[in-house]
């Protein structure tokens, strides 16, 4: 379980640390996600992802306000469809589960995640082109980061979708909405859940 959320915790940052611009050039996927700049925002999406020659469809929504971010992702295992939330806050890393009222605690490897939103210099663009997704074409600007390749697709001014590409998994993000405003209790721990810590 932890191993999908922190495959997919990767498009989360592509996404989140490429909206600060850093010293990256070409391309003009950066303006495009003008609405992150202000570091608080609200997407929902539909994924895929790739891993092992598995695919697993999930779909939810991602938040951030600053200083946190916030996922809800809906995926199906073992024939039984999963709805569990992710909130990285505080050097911490909560999988939440509503329905068992359930929290699992772990030390989180990506560090101060408002210091990562704020402070993103390693992403470098590679070269703009076109791609066929989903049976059409669609222009894209690709750059490199930390061994990942990352492609933001684009349909007229708006991003439609991140594709990020790394030795471990491939995931397809399309982006179906966004907003400058993220849910009230997004980044909010729930009180009264049994809690788990590794």
């Amino acid at each position: 379980m932890r191993k999908i959320y922190s495959l997919l915790l990767v498009t989360i940052m592509a996404v989140s640390l490429s909206a600060c611009g850093g010293n990256s050039s070409g391309g003009n996927t950066l303006a495009i996600l003008d609405w992150m700049k202000e570091g608080t925002y609200h997407f929902k999406y539909q994924a895929e992802m790739e891993v092992e020659g598995e695919i697993i469809a999930t779909k939810g929504w991602m938040a951030s306000n600053g200083k946190a971010i916030a996922s809800q992702s809906e995926y199906v295992m073992d024939g039984e469809t999963m709805i569990m939330r992710l909130l990285e806050k505080d050097d911490m890393l909560y999988i939440i589960n509503d329905v068992a009222k359930t929290i699992t605690k772990f030390s989180s490897d990506l560090g101060d995640t408002s210091q990562d939103v704020r402070d993103f210099s390693n992403m470098e663009f590679v070269k703009s082109g076109t791609a066929h997704l989903k049976g059409k074409s669609y222009a894209y600007d690709e750059y490199i980061e930390d061994g990942s390749v990352v492609r933001f697709y684009k349909e007229g001014n708006n991003l439609y979708a991140i594709e990020t590409i790394s030795p471990e998994v491939t995931t397809l993000m399309i982006i179906d909405s966004y907003s400058k405003n993220a849910p009230a209790g997004s980044f909010d721990i729930p009180t009264g859940y049994s809690e788990f810590s590794f």
